[in-house]
């Protein structure tokens, strides 16, 4: 049962273990691409975009929500 390096998941019987989050008791194994908990295949290890796992983009390139305020000042706390 070898860790494949594209998705960090050891074997396709392990997919049905990974579709339990922790509030049922499991943990994640750790990915052996970039290091961290996470169900299925490694969105770094596929350039997918960590948000919508779309290819063709990245989560850094998605705006923030400026409709709240355009002055800027909604944000700040006193």
């Amino acid at each position: 049962m070898g860790v494949t390096r594209e998705t960090g998941v050891s074997s396709p019987t392990d997919l049905s273990i990974l579709s339990r989050g922790p509030s049922e008791g499991y943990s994640y194994p750790v990915c052996t691409t970039c290091g961290r908990k996470h169900p299925g295949e490694c969105r770094r290890a596929t350039g997918t975009c960590f948000k919508c796992g779309q290819i063709g983009h990245l989560q850094k390139d998605y705006k923030k929500n400026t409709t709240a305020s355009t002055s800027g000042q909604a944000d700040k706390k006193p």
